[in-house]
């Protein structure tokens, strides 16, 4: 899977996210509801790009003021305190992205170092699991094992 291919399904999926808990908190104060919907921004923006962070934000904004301050799914603007809700979940998005840095460098220099020092797939299988033909299979694979 490539980065944009990453990007697009971390998107999608902190948006459903996102959307379904301001469909379910709606009848809570919406206080509660931005808490919630702040904390789903910041696990789904996590591990992906800024700008996916800053989207999700929007995103997340958008469905806030739609289901939990309107409450009928109609995207009505305030006036100026929405602009305080807006900046706030754009930037736990985007500190979440920068904050999940660390945590995706490690991911990605670990699994290029242990192939640089000769790891091979069959090093990382558990005990007793092997990646051998079984006796009397059917199906046969092309490639190397």
């Amino acid at each position: 899977m490539d980065r944009l291919e990453a990007s697009a399904w971390a998107l999608s999926r902190g948006a459903f996210s996102v959307f379904v808990v301001a469909v379910v908190l709606k009848q809570v104060s919406w206080q509660i509801a931005f808490v919630v919907l702040m904390s789903a921004v910041a696990v789904w923006a996590f591990r992906a790009p800024a700008a996916v962070g800053a989207v999700l934000g929007v995103i997340a904004w958008m469905v806030h003021l739609g289901f939990d301050i309107n409450k009928n799914g109609e995207l009505v603007h305030i006036g100026a305190a929405d602009a305080p809700r807006l900046a706030i979940l754009v930037g736990v998005g985007v500190v979440s992205t920068l904050a999940g840095r660390p945590f995706r460098t490690w991911v990605a220099h670990g699994t290029s170092r242990s192939r640089e020092a000769g790891v091979t797939e069959n090093a990382r299988l558990p005990v007793g699991v092997s990646r051998e033909r079984v006796p009397g299979c059917a199906i046969e694979e092309s490639r190397d094992v």
